[in-house]
């Protein structure tokens, strides 16, 4: 029997795709466990420090074989429907650091271009309170902010483009 834990992303590693998490829900104060592997249907774009997951373990003495198995409360699923015109999805992250009123904001350029302007949503770490936009969006790339978050407090934003090729 598997069991899961509640716990809180701190750090994602893109290369070796594994996590550092912090246990939530076991019972432990402030128990960190790095190298966590990551299921494959989990989205790595809400891979962002602060944000809420499970973790799946195959018995409570077993830590270092836990799995991030889901994200809690993402933004939801990207569901990609078109005719007979290529749809593709890209993701990313951007550090902001907000300014002494809690503003700011920082340029994305997508990997490569689309034919058309592109769909873009922008999600923010658990990591402090501020509403998050996107606007200058091109084919190549667009600017992310945020608005009334804690001044010079560094913040990660998650965003996910989706457009023809």
């Amino acid at each position: 029997m598997a069991y899961q834990i509640p716990g809180t992303i701190r750090a994602y590693d893109g290369p070796s795709d594994s996590c550092t998490v912090e246990m939530t829900g076991n019972g432990a104060i402030d128990t960190w466990l790095t190298g966590i592997k990551v299921d494959v249907p989990v989205n790595r774009a809400f891979l962002v420090p602060g944000q809420s997951c499970t973790l799946s373990l195959p018995d409570a003495n077993r830590l270092c074989e836990a799995r991030v198995i889901s994200i809690v409360d993402q933004v939801g699923n990207i569901i990609t429907a078109s005719g007979s015109v290529v749809q593709v999805v890209r993701t990313g992250q951007a550090q902001i650091m907000p300014n002494g009123a809690g503003g700011g904001s920082t340029a994305v350029v997508f990997s490569s271009p689309f034919s058309a302007a592109p769909t873009v949503s922008v999600y923010k770490s658990g990591q402090g309170g501020g509403a998050t936009g996107v606007s200058a969006i091109t084919l190549s790339g667009c600017t992310l902010t945020i608005t009334g978050a804690p001044p010079n407090y560094p913040l990660l934003l998650s965003y996910t483009a989706t457009g023809a090729q």
